[in-house]
Protein backbone atom coordinates (compact mmCIF):
# COMPACT_ATOMS: atom_id res chain seq x y z
CA UNK A 1 0.00 0.00 0.00
CA UNK A 2 3.16 2.33 0.47
CA UNK A 3 3.18 2.87 -3.87
CA UNK A 4 -0.37 4.41 -3.73
CA UNK A 5 0.69 7.46 -2.16
CA UNK A 6 2.96 8.09 -5.02
CA UNK A 7 0.66 7.53 -8.02
CA UNK A 8 -1.22 10.39 -9.49
CA UNK A 9 -4.47 10.58 -8.47
CA UNK A 10 -6.32 9.86 -12.06
CA UNK A 11 -4.35 6.47 -11.92
CA UNK A 12 -5.39 5.34 -8.59
CA UNK A 13 -9.06 4.21 -9.92
CA UNK A 14 -6.90 1.74 -12.42
CA UNK A 15 -4.48 0.41 -9.88
CA UNK A 16 -7.20 -0.54 -7.15
CA UNK A 17 -9.21 -1.95 -10.27
CA UNK A 18 -6.41 -4.44 -11.19
CA UNK A 19 -6.09 -4.98 -7.55
CA UNK A 20 -9.67 -6.15 -7.21
CA UNK A 21 -9.84 -8.19 -10.46
CA UNK A 22 -6.57 -9.87 -10.29
CA UNK A 23 -6.34 -10.40 -5.87
CA UNK A 24 -2.87 -9.68 -6.06
CA UNK A 25 -1.58 -6.62 -3.90
CA UNK A 26 -0.63 -3.02 -5.30
CA UNK A 27 3.07 -2.80 -6.37
CA UNK A 28 5.32 0.60 -5.91
CA UNK A 29 4.71 3.44 -8.49
CA UNK A 30 7.38 3.14 -11.17
CA UNK A 31 7.41 3.32 -15.08
CA UNK A 32 7.74 0.22 -15.71
CA UNK A 33 5.30 -1.41 -13.10
CA UNK A 34 2.57 1.66 -15.12
CA UNK A 35 3.10 0.15 -17.91
CA UNK A 36 2.29 -3.47 -16.66
CA UNK A 37 -0.81 -2.03 -14.71
CA UNK A 38 -2.23 -0.67 -17.84
CA UNK A 39 -1.91 -4.09 -19.80
CA UNK A 40 -3.30 -5.85 -16.87
CA UNK A 41 -6.36 -3.25 -17.17
CA UNK A 42 -6.74 -3.89 -20.48
CA UNK A 43 -6.62 -7.43 -20.44
CA UNK A 44 -8.99 -7.56 -17.56
CA UNK A 45 -11.59 -5.33 -19.04
CA UNK A 46 -11.40 -7.70 -22.02
CA UNK A 47 -11.44 -10.73 -20.21
CA UNK A 48 -14.68 -9.03 -18.37
CA UNK A 49 -16.55 -8.04 -21.17
CA UNK A 50 -16.07 -12.10 -22.94
CA UNK A 51 -16.69 -14.02 -19.61
CA UNK A 52 -20.30 -14.44 -20.01
CA UNK A 53 -22.49 -13.85 -15.96
CA UNK A 54 -24.73 -16.78 -14.87
CA UNK A 55 -27.69 -16.42 -13.06
CA UNK A 56 -28.04 -18.59 -10.09
CA UNK A 57 -31.37 -21.48 -10.66
CA UNK A 58 -33.09 -21.94 -7.47
CA UNK A 59 -35.69 -25.19 -7.64
CA UNK A 60 -38.82 -24.76 -7.05
CA UNK A 61 -39.63 -26.93 -4.28
CA UNK A 62 -36.46 -24.53 -2.35
CA UNK A 63 -39.88 -22.42 -1.89
CA UNK A 64 -42.42 -25.14 -0.95
CA UNK A 65 -43.54 -25.04 -4.21
CA UNK A 66 -45.53 -28.92 -4.51
CA UNK A 67 -45.74 -30.28 -7.86
CA UNK A 68 -49.13 -32.65 -7.21
CA UNK A 69 -51.74 -30.44 -9.13
CA UNK A 70 -53.50 -30.18 -6.26
CA UNK A 71 -51.84 -27.77 -3.71
CA UNK A 72 -52.60 -23.63 -4.58
CA UNK A 73 -49.02 -22.67 -4.88
CA UNK A 74 -49.65 -19.33 -5.87
CA UNK A 75 -47.97 -17.55 -2.37
CA UNK A 76 -44.76 -20.11 -2.68
CA UNK A 77 -44.45 -19.27 -6.42
CA UNK A 78 -44.51 -15.53 -5.45
CA UNK A 79 -42.19 -15.72 -2.67
CA UNK A 80 -39.75 -17.31 -4.85
CA UNK A 81 -39.96 -14.73 -7.22
CA UNK A 82 -39.69 -11.87 -4.53
CA UNK A 83 -36.73 -14.02 -3.19
CA UNK A 84 -34.64 -14.52 -6.67
CA UNK A 85 -35.52 -10.33 -6.94
CA UNK A 86 -33.87 -9.25 -3.75
CA UNK A 87 -30.87 -11.40 -4.33
CA UNK A 88 -30.06 -10.20 -7.67
CA UNK A 89 -32.14 -11.99 -10.29
CA UNK A 90 -32.08 -15.94 -11.28
CA UNK A 91 -34.70 -18.82 -12.79
CA UNK A 92 -37.03 -20.25 -10.49
CA UNK A 93 -37.18 -23.89 -12.12
CA UNK A 94 -39.84 -25.83 -12.75
CA UNK A 95 -39.23 -29.84 -12.67
CA UNK A 96 -41.34 -32.14 -13.95
CA UNK A 97 -45.18 -32.02 -12.21
CA UNK A 98 -48.20 -29.95 -12.47
CA UNK A 99 -47.87 -26.78 -10.24
CA UNK A 100 -51.50 -25.29 -9.72
CA UNK A 101 -51.47 -21.39 -8.87
CA UNK A 102 -53.55 -18.07 -9.29
CA UNK A 103 -51.81 -14.80 -10.42
CA UNK A 104 -47.91 -14.42 -9.90
CA UNK A 105 -46.81 -10.87 -10.38
CA UNK A 106 -42.82 -11.54 -12.23
CA UNK A 107 -40.17 -8.75 -11.38
CA UNK A 108 -37.01 -7.78 -12.67
CA UNK A 109 -34.28 -10.18 -13.95
CA UNK A 110 -36.77 -13.27 -13.11
CA UNK A 111 -36.97 -16.00 -15.23
CA UNK A 112 -39.27 -18.86 -14.68
CA UNK A 113 -37.64 -21.89 -16.55
CA UNK A 114 -40.61 -24.92 -16.93
CA UNK A 115 -38.64 -28.14 -17.86
CA UNK A 116 -40.07 -30.77 -20.10
CA UNK A 117 -43.20 -32.35 -18.13
CA UNK A 118 -43.57 -29.22 -16.03
CA UNK A 119 -47.00 -27.80 -15.90
CA UNK A 120 -48.25 -24.26 -14.88
CA UNK A 121 -51.67 -24.92 -14.21
CA UNK A 122 -54.32 -21.41 -13.58
CA UNK A 123 -56.71 -22.33 -11.03
CA UNK A 124 -60.49 -22.48 -11.97
CA UNK A 125 -61.29 -20.26 -8.71
CA UNK A 126 -62.00 -16.59 -9.77
CA UNK A 127 -60.96 -15.84 -6.24
CA UNK A 128 -57.20 -16.69 -7.04
CA UNK A 129 -56.86 -14.44 -9.33
CA UNK A 130 -55.16 -10.41 -9.13
CA UNK A 131 -58.21 -7.86 -11.09
CA UNK A 132 -56.14 -5.68 -12.81
CA UNK A 133 -57.56 -2.52 -14.73
CA UNK A 134 -56.60 -2.67 -18.53
CA UNK A 135 -57.43 0.04 -21.61
CA UNK A 136 -60.41 -2.69 -22.32
CA UNK A 137 -62.36 -2.49 -19.00
CA UNK A 138 -64.03 0.65 -18.87
CA UNK A 139 -62.36 2.04 -15.47
CA UNK A 140 -63.55 -1.70 -13.70
CA UNK A 141 -61.09 -3.91 -12.49
CA UNK A 142 -62.08 -7.36 -14.60
CA UNK A 143 -59.22 -8.45 -16.13
CA UNK A 144 -57.82 -11.82 -14.57
CA UNK A 145 -54.29 -12.32 -15.18
CA UNK A 146 -52.35 -15.38 -14.54
CA UNK A 147 -48.85 -14.13 -14.97
CA UNK A 148 -48.04 -10.08 -14.49
CA UNK A 149 -45.00 -8.45 -15.57
CA UNK A 150 -46.44 -4.94 -15.35
CA UNK A 151 -43.06 -2.32 -15.89
CA UNK A 152 -40.27 -4.79 -15.33
CA UNK A 153 -37.05 -5.75 -16.83
CA UNK A 154 -35.17 -9.41 -17.85
CA UNK A 155 -38.23 -11.11 -17.19
CA UNK A 156 -38.94 -13.75 -19.32
CA UNK A 157 -40.49 -17.59 -19.17
CA UNK A 158 -38.47 -20.18 -20.90
CA UNK A 159 -37.95 -24.32 -21.35
CA UNK A 160 -39.98 -27.03 -23.10
CA UNK A 161 -43.12 -27.02 -20.10
CA UNK A 162 -46.91 -26.19 -20.67
CA UNK A 163 -48.81 -23.39 -18.96
CA UNK A 164 -52.32 -24.03 -19.08
CA UNK A 165 -54.63 -21.17 -18.19
CA UNK A 166 -57.29 -23.89 -17.95
CA UNK A 167 -59.49 -20.39 -19.84
CA UNK A 168 -62.77 -22.43 -20.57
CA UNK A 169 -63.35 -24.20 -16.71
CA UNK A 170 -62.06 -20.15 -15.46
CA UNK A 171 -64.53 -18.53 -17.58
CA UNK A 172 -67.48 -21.40 -16.88
CA UNK A 173 -66.82 -21.16 -12.79
CA UNK A 174 -67.41 -16.89 -13.84
CA UNK A 175 -70.70 -17.69 -15.54
CA UNK A 176 -71.93 -19.54 -12.76
CA UNK A 177 -71.19 -16.83 -10.54
CA UNK A 178 -73.46 -14.40 -12.26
Amino acid sequence: MKGLIALPHHLLYFNAYICIIANKPIIHYSSTVMKQTFFSFAVAVLLCNLTPVFATDYPANFFGINSDSNTLNTRSIQLGIDYIHAHGGGRLVFDKGVYLTGTIHLKSNVTLQLAEGATLLGSTNPFDYDRQNTQFDNGRETSLTLISGLNQQNIGITGKGIIDGQGKELVANISAMI
